[in-house]
């Protein structure tokens, strides 16, 4: 009986150990641990991070403890695989780290989230990160890395989120691998990126996502080898130049293009407003050097909700819009070359808050169907040729904040609106007109009015 007493016990014993060697760290994962720990300055950031050694250098705690004693550390998720615990999920935002991203970030083989935003890393991105082969999302976005991107991040088969902006990372963007690349988001936006657009985009057949504005590439854009997977580009804010690709009309699931603050020239394609890029809903060409007219194709996006194509050199006359455009809120083309009449069909664009025409060479009347536009906050009409009376119709615009008509050729009076219309006027800016007769008493009633400019012009009386 007590030899059997004693072979229990034993078991007993052994499998406490076996359990508590399932909950913990291999040793080399904890090093690694200690290594990034050390080279980011993390303690005393991360209190419970604790790397207290036995002589013999083996850790007291452990990065997975997790008994009802002590909680796994700070950032730090852990799963088991065949009895061994490791570190799957590593999520250390915000917490001021400092210094460098240890090479030893490599031995966390086990590692599928990698997420440190909003630190003060700096440095570079240690190339042993490749190492890392179940990685599915590294996100280290505003930190202050620098050098180049290390060209393992472009070969990781199972990598989809790659997140670094706000850096100071430089060089090219790397080729992709063929054969290797899954990612649906790249967000390398606000870096120092030079070199231009890698064609090898086109082998990233799921990516959703593409942001690399505010940075310094140049050249042409390569539309023909986007994915058509794609649905976002932005890519503004850098020096690209050439002309805009009319195999930009094949990314059909296209949402959001942002190519402003370029140096693009040539005409907007007509294949930019084809009938397979119903779900482009944002488009912002402004700040480039675009030429000719605008493509009456535009108006068959029916889901735009906003098109601004201001500070460029486009010309002629507005092309009629739909009424069907009923999600367009924010319709800004001022500072380019657009002349003849405004189009009276923009009134028929009953959502817009937003209408900015102004510093072109636009001519005859402002078109009293504007009026209808119930939701309208801000009219700019301001440095045209617009002539005649201000419509008395205006007084209607029950949301309108911001009226800008300086620097026309207006005559006839100021319209007289009764109380309670234009309840939320804040500011009217008519100076540099044509406007004649006396100040109308009805300005009173407008309660919301802040700023007033009526001078250069030919009123009269007090």
């Amino acid at each position: 009986m007590q030899a059997l007493a004693m072979l229990l016990l034993l078991l007993f014993v052994a499998l406490q150990c076996l359990c508590s060697a399932a909950n913990k760290l291999p040793p080399y994962e904890m090093a690694a641990l200690h290594s990034v720990c050390t080279a980011s300055n993390c303690i005393p950031t991360l209190a419970n991070w604790n790397f207290t050694q036995y002589s013999d250098g083996a850790y007291v705690h452990d990065a997975c403890e997790n008994n009802g004693t002590a909680k796994a550390w700070y950032g730090v998720t852990c799963s088991a695989s065949k009895g061994v615990q490791h570190v799957t999920s590593l999520i250390i935002t915000s917490k001021y780290l400092v210094g460098t991203l240890s090479s030893a970030i490599g031995e966390l083989n086990h590692l599928v989230n990698l997420q440190l935003t909003s630190n003060k890393l700096r440095g570079a991105i240690p190339a042993q990160i490749g190492n890392l082969t179940a990685l599915t999302t590294f996100i280290a976005g505003n930190n202050k890395f620098h050098h180049s991107l290390p060209s393992v991040l472009f070969a990781m088969s199972r990598l989809q989120t790659l997140s670094l902006y706000e850096n100071y990372l430089n060089g090219s963007v790397p080729e992709f691998d063929p054969k290797k690349s899954n990612l649906t988001l790249l967000d390398l936006k606000s870096n120092l990126l030079t070199g231009t657009i890698p064609s090898s985009f086109v082998y990233l057949s799921r990516l959703d996502s593409l942001q690399m504005n505010s940075n310094k590439l140049h050249g042409e854009i390569p539309f023909g080898s986007f994915p058509v997977s794609l649905k976002n580009i932005k890519l503004s804010s850098n020096k690209l130049n050439g002309t805009l690709s009319s195999s930009i009309g094949r990314l059909t699931n296209l949402e959001v293009l942002d190519l402003s603050d370029n140096s693009l020239r040539g005409a907007i394609p007509h294949a930019l407003g084809n009938k397979s890029m119903l779900a482009l809903n944002d488009i912002a060409l402004n700040y480039n050097s675009l030429t000719s007219s605008l493509p009456s194709s535009l108006n068959l996006l029916t889901g735009l909700y906003r098109l601004d194509v201001s500070h460029n050199s486009l010309s002629k006359s507005i092309p009629a819009l739909d009424g069907n455009m009923v999600t367009l809120k924010y319709l800004i083309m001022g500072s380019n070359s657009f002349s003849g009449q405004i189009p009276s069909s923009v009134g028929d664009v009953s959502g817009l808050a937003l209408l900015d025409l102004s510093d072109n060479q636009f001519s005859k009347t402002i078109p009293s169907s504007l009026s209808k536009l119930g939701l309208l906050n801000s009219l700019y009409l301001s440095k045209n040729n617009l002539h005649k009376s201000i419509p008395s119709s205006f007084c209607s615009l029950s949301s309108l904040q911001y009226l800008d008509l300086y620097g026309n050729s207006l005559n006839a009076s100021l319209p007289i609106c009764t109380q309670g219309q234009l309840p939320k006027l804040v500011r009217i800016d008519a100076h540099s007109n044509r406007l004649s007769g006396s100040l109308p008493s009805s300005l009173t009633f407008l309660t919301s009015l802040q700023d007033l400019f009526l001078g250069s012009n030919r009123l009269t009386g007090e």
